[in-house]
């Protein structure tokens, strides 16, 4: 999770030039993305794994608040210091991990979607 938060930090910073910014974008993209791969997961598992009914609970009306929350708290305790992101961001490296789980979170949110549709 930290290099797919570089990788969207050196994409955003180098489009706006503004360090707060791309970090913020950063930690509310890793944050989305990874609510919609545990929603997703969720899902996708209920029959499998009968204590995935929780996911349901989490993701219902008052508790999905919370949910975010300790999602995006979570993501921000695992992200690199902010004085290590911009030093690493000048190295060389390829987004393929940030493009990987982006689809990945794009098929499970089309699954979300259109789950009863095509299957």
């Amino acid at each position: 999770m930290r290099s797919l938060i570089i990788d969207i930090y050196k994409i955003v910073f180098r489009l706006t030039k503004i360090k707060p910014l791309a970090i913020g974008v950063g930690l509310v993209y890793m944050t989305i993305l990874s609510l919609i791969m545990i929603y997703g997961l969720g899902l996708l598992t209920e029959g499998w794994l009968p204590f995935m009914s929780i996911v349901h609970r989490l993701f219902s009306f008052p508790y999905y608040i919370a949910t975010a929350i300790a999602v995006l708290g979570l993501t921000y305790w695992l992200m690199p210091p902010m004085s290590s992101i911009s030093k690493e961001s000048k190295k060389q490296s390829s987004p393929a991990m940030l493009i990987i789980y982006t689809l990945f979170a794009l098929l499970l949110f089309a699954y979300i979607k259109l789950g009863d549709k095509l299957f």
